[in-house]
């Protein structure tokens, strides 16, 4: 049974900003002016090809509005980096990069959605390692995090030690438990 494509939605990209929508996407750049952003240096004979890890990343988390891109954010090394920690997350970010087209980073948008869909379709495991170590790097940015407290009213902080207040610890708490016999066997 073949299971349908999870991750990879029908792009959102627009041609041209509409002006009644301020989070509307501006039209493509053009290659000479994302030649500075990581992953989008151009692939001139002095210059490495473009990683196509980044390009997935842009795929898999778009941005809009306020929320970044993950291939502008430069998260390709923190995903190798996720996908090591894991048993086979290395080999499942190797196998989903390796089945990519080999022209995969100078895809629109729209065509590389549709190859990740099918790479998911085809290997479903990997694929979603990939997305995991994606949307973990992602999310646990500082730079996303501090997105997220701007919209929510969040803050961005660990719980305690300014979350609930909690009373000092009482030991006497504990009496009625400490009281009672013992209910293991000891070692004889």
């Amino acid at each position: 049974m073949s299971r349908a494509p999870r991750f990879i939605r029908q792009s959102r990209h627009r041609s041209a900003p509409e002006p009644q929508d301020p989070g509307a996407h501006a039209p493509d750049p053009g290659p000479e002016r994302r030649a500075g952003t990581p992953g989008h240096e151009s692939a001139g004979p002095e210059s490495p090809a473009p990683d196509p890890l980044v390009a997935v990343l842009d795929t898999l988390l778009p941005g809009e509005g306020e929320w970044p891109s993950a291939g502008a954010l430069g998260l390709a090394a923190r995903v190798r980096e996720g996908a090591e920690l894991v048993p086979g997350g290395a080999e499942g970010v190797a196998a989903v990069l390796a089945a990519l087209p080999p022209d995969f980073t100078a895809l629109p948008p729209e065509g590389r959605a549709g190859a990740l869909a099918a790479q998911e379709a085809a290997a479903p495991e990997p694929f979603e390692r990939l997305v995991s170590e994606a949307y973990t790097a992602y999310y646990t940015d500082a730079r996303v995090r501090a997105v997220l407290a701007s919209l929510a009213d969040y803050a961005d902080r660990p719980p305690q030690p300014e979350g609930h207040a909690l009373p000092p610890f009482d030991p006497a708490r504990l009496s009625a438990v400490a009281a009672r016999a013992p209910f293991w066997r000891g070692q004889e």
